[in-house]
C-alpha cells in the first residue's frame, strides 16, 4: 500500500517540475508511462503528445481510459487534467482494475465523463481511508475541486507516508523490485557495468525466475497492470504508441 503511494508522490513530483519549468502538461498519464529503475528511482516517461497548459485541440489526444473529463468535452488540458489521470493510474495500482473499462473507444469514454466512480476499498478492503480521500479528490470531475497542483497530490501523498515519522524510500523500492525480479536484475546489471543508467522497469510488468532459471508471471502487490490497444475511428483519436518492454 504505501509504495504505491509512494510512487504516486514521485510521479506528483515529475509532473510539478516541468510544469514549473515550462507549464507543460504530459496529457498522457498512465501505467505504461510510469517506469521504475533497479535503483527505486521512479520516472514519468514519454511527452510525445505534452502540451502547453489550457491548449486545446481539435482532436482528442490520449489514451481514452487516462483521460480527464475536460480533455473529451472540451478538448483541453492542464496540469488538473494529469492529476484525475494519476488518480486513475493509483486506483487501477491498488485494484488491479482499470477504473474506466469498456468494449468500445465510446463507451470508455463515457464513463470517463460520466460514469460511476467506485472506491478502491469496494475492490481492495485493505485500502485506508486516507488514501481513499487522496482518490476521491484527484479524481473528481470538476477540475476546481482537484488538487490545485500535482504538488499539492504529492504533498497529500507524502502526509500520508510520512506523518508517523517513517515511511518507503527509493531504498525501499529498490529492494521490493529486487525481491520480484530477482537474480534477473542482478543478471541485467552484470551484463552492462558500464551503464549510467540502471534498467527500467514498466509498472505494468511483473515477472519472477524460478529456482529453475525459468521466467514465470506473477500478480505483485503492487498491482498487474495490463495496457490494453484502444482501437479508435480512423482520425476520431490520436493515440500515442506504447513503449516497447
Amino acid at each position: 500500500m504505501e509504495l504505491s503511494v509512494f510512487i504516486t508522490s514521485r510521479v506528483c513530483r515529475g509532473l510539478q517540475y516541468v510544469f514549473e519549468k515550462a507549464r507543460i502538461v504530459h496529457r498522457d498519464v498512465s501505467p505504461s508511462n510510469v517506469m521504475m529503475t533497479t535503483e527505486g528511482t521512479v520516472k514519468l516517461i514519454d511527452f510525445g503528445i505534452a502540451a502547453r497548459s489550457g491548449t486545446r485541440e481539435s482532436y482528442l489526444a490520449g489514451k481514452p481510459a487516462y483521460m480527464a473529463p475536460e480533455m473529451v468535452v472540451e478538448m483541453r488540458a492542464d496540469q488538473r487534467s494529469d492529476i484525475f489521470a494519476l488518480g486513475t493510474v493509483l486506483f487501477e495500482i491498488l485494484t488491479g482494475e482499470r477504473l474506466f473499462a469498456g468494449d468500445t473507444t465510446t463507451e470508455v469514454l463515457e464513463k470517463v465523463v460520466a460514469g460511476d466512480i467506485p472506491k478502491a476499498a469496494s475492490i481492495n478492503p485493505a485500502v485506508p481511508e486516507a488514501v481513499e480521500a487522496i482518490l476521491a479528490k484527484a479524481l473528481e470531475r470538476t477540475p476546481a475541486c482537484r488538487f490545485v497542483s500535482a504538488s499539492a497530490m504529492g504533498e497529500a501523498c507524502e502526509h500520508y507516508l510520512y506523518d508517523k515519522g517513517y515511511g518507503p524510500t527509493n531504498l525501499t523500492l529498490k529492494h521490493y523490485l529486487a525481491s520480484i525480479f530477482g537474480r534477473g536484475m542482478d543478471n541485467e546489471q552484470a551484463a552492462d557495468a558500464r551503464s549510467h543508467e540502471p534498467t527500467l522497469i514498466p509498472l505494468r510488468d511483473d515477472m519472477r525466475r524460478t529456482e529453475e532459471g525459468e521466467p514465470t508471471r506473477v500478480v505483485s502487490p503492487l498491482k498487474k497492470v495490463i495496457v490494453r490497444a484502444v482501437t479508435p475511428k480512423p482520425g476520431a483519436i490520436r493515440t500515442p504508441k506504447a513503449p516497447k518492454s
